[in-house]
């Protein structure tokens, strides 16, 4: 695999679950979204998860019905959770227990579930740095910013300062310890931090991450900067990336959204637990119960069983936002449904996008 960040070579790592797909069987997930809060330290403008959590505020899930959900998954041979959120998920503390964040961590690293973390960093203390550089498999710190300006402009916080230097001592450790964490910068364009672009090639040789990964924002309305703002800054970033070969310049772009008629296979890969209880078919649709796989049962089978029974019924609709990261797993899986030439043995034909067979 030579780019673990290319969507398509994510795919097919997991042969068994495109086998599943393919032949239409049900299948349980080998990764879980986990969303423990929906509570935020920060406020950022054009955040996709405001209007939800402002009709449903500080939302969490129980600690003991995370715990049930962590070792059914585990029992499912499920392998890793990707802790996110419609809020900050290192904010999270359970109101019935007192448990935190490195408590959950700590569990669902003892049922042996690989981890990763996706977190505005502003919860981070050394201890819960240390234990994630030494548990996790990655880490990824929304910042969205260069500056301390800009970043108070968007996210509303002055905890810029205090982020950095929480990433600074991710890096230390990192390198003094030889850890392989991955530890990476999520950095949504907008019309107000383009010119931070400026400083990205400075920025990075202060704070070497392993990669940094640029997107449009695509708002609550479903609307993204114009062409030519992107085509600017991703001209820009294409620069840079030619003096900053230690770290990754990752940019995605997809224009569309998904064909109204295609089912969405995301869901076989990874769906998402949120805090309201319910477990969705992605993170883009929390609230929305069309896109609903299981809700809570009481005693009945896990939330997690019941969940397959849903599987045929969700689709993509003109509701999924632009630039979804499903868009490239839909279509590559729909070719391979369409030319029925897949094999889970040690040859893989696919059809590129030429039209051509290919050995993988």
């Amino acid at each position: 695999m030579n780019d673990p960040y290319n969507m398509k070579n994510k795919l097919y790592a997991h042969l068994d679950t495109l086998n599943m797909i393919v032949k239409n069987k049900p299948w349980h997930s080998f990764c879980l979204e986990i969303h423990p809060t929906n509570y935020c330290t920060h406020n950022c403008t054009d955040c996709t998860s405001s209007p939800y959590r402002l009709h449903h505020p500080k939302q969490y899930l129980p600690a003991p019905e995370l715990f049930k959900v962590l070792k059914r998954f585990s029992q499912l041979q499920g392998k890793s959770i990707l802790w996110s959120g419609g809020g900050e998920p290192c904010s999270y503390k359970c109101k019935l227990t007192n448990k935190r964040f490195l408590d959950i961590a700590q569990y669902a690293a003892s049922l042996a579930l690989q981890q990763g973390l996706y977190t505005n960093g502003s919860c981070l203390n050394d201890e819960l740095s240390d234990y994630i550089l030494d548990k996790f498999e990655f880490i990824r710190i929304s910042l969205d910013a260069f500056t301390e300006t800009t970043y108070k402009s968007i996210r509303k916080t002055d905890d810029y300062l205090r982020v950095m230097k929480t990433l600074q001592h991710l890096i230390h450790l990192k390198k003094e310890r030889g850890i392989n964490t991955c530890i990476g910068i999520s950095f949504v364009l907008r019309e107000n931090n383009l010119n931070d672009l400026n400083c990205l090639k400075s920025w990075v040789t202060q704070y070497p991450v392993d990669y940094i990964y640029f997107r449009p924002v695509v708002n609550s309305e479903g609307s993204t900067l114009n062409e030519d703002l992107l085509e600017n800054a991703y001209s820009r970033i294409h620069d840079a990336e030619k003096s900053t070969r230690s770290v990754k310049l990752i940019t995605r772009l997809n224009k569309a959204n998904g064909n109204l008629a295609t089912p969405c296979h995301y869901h076989y890969f990874c769906p998402c637990l949120s805090a309201d209880g319910n477990l969705y078919q992605c993170c883009h649709h929390i609230g929305n119960k069309k896109f609903l796989l299981a809700a809570p049962s009481g005693e009945a089978l896990s939330i997690l069983d019941t969940a397959l029974d849903r599987r045929d019924k969700v689709y993509i609709d003109n509701t999924c936002p632009i630039n979804c990261r499903a868009v490239a797993i839909n279509n590559e899986i729909t070719q391979l449904i369409a030319c029925q030439q897949y094999s889970t043995h040690k040859k893989l034909y696919v059809m590129n996008s030429s039209g051509l067979f290919t050995y993988l």
